[in-house]
């Protein structure tokens, strides 16, 4: 990072680029933070690929709206998190939610300041 030779991976972004139609769209969202290598851009040109809507979710346009619903109970964002974990357990947990294993979604991770899980949020999972 230090001398800048980091770079991200273009593979999602190509992946995109070759499954859409001539002419077509995409649209990416997420951290993309530095320069990307092997980026596909020949076909982009070539196919007349339209990159529209890129770059992080608008969540402080939403974020009033949400709220409002999670506190009227129409939204409990409880739903997502599959998992609870000990913060000495991440290197374990890390390769499991990579490899997608055990229905890793969104993890909590429990340190030493943490509540207790609350009615509706899973227990913590030992690894």
């Amino acid at each position: 990072m230090t001398l800048g030779a980091e770079t991200d991976t273009s593979e999602i972004v190509n992946e995109m680029i070759e499954g859409v139609r001539n002419f077509g769209r995409c649209g990416i969202t997420g951290v993309y933070v530095g320069y990307t290598n092997h980026f596909n851009i020949g076909s982009l040109m070539e196919r007349g690929i339209r990159l529209i809507g890129n770059g992080q979710a608008p969540v402080h346009k939403y974020w009033e709206e949400l709220l409002k619903m999670i506190q009227d109970g129409d939204l409990d964002p409880l739903q997502m998190v599959s998992h609870r974990v000990r913060v000495e357990d991440l290197d374990k947990v890390y390769v499991k939610f990579n490899n997608r294993e055990d229905g890793m979604q969104k993890v909590f991770v429990e340190t030493r300041f943490s509540l207790p899980a609350c009615e509706g949020s899973p227990q913590l999972t030992r690894y």
